[in-house]
């Protein structure tokens, strides 16, 4: 989730994103992270690739998109009881 001016998100992932939290919003939905290390040791036979999916930059050092808190902000929030 990096590059273009949609929060970090190209128009493809902003598009696909938004659609998605508005459904996780608006149902009774659980939801969870794909993948938080930024990085593998060796994958497919090359070393330090890069995950597509993290939540850590490929040096693990701090988020690979900056402004994924305040993108995923609204999801934390409870909107129904039990």
């Amino acid at each position: 989730m990096t590059g273009g001016p949609n929060q970090g998100l190209s128009d493809a992932d902003n598009a696909y994103f938004t659609c998605l939290r508005e459904y996780v919003l608006s149902n009774d939905s659980e939801w969870a992270i794909w993948a938080l290390q930024g990085s593998y040791y060796v994958r497919q036979g090359v070393v330090g690739r890069e995950e597509g999916y993290a939540v850590m930059d490929p040096d693990w050092v701090g988020l690979k998109n900056e402004n994924l808190t305040a993108l995923l902000q609204p999801m934390f929030q409870v909107t129904q009881g039990p």
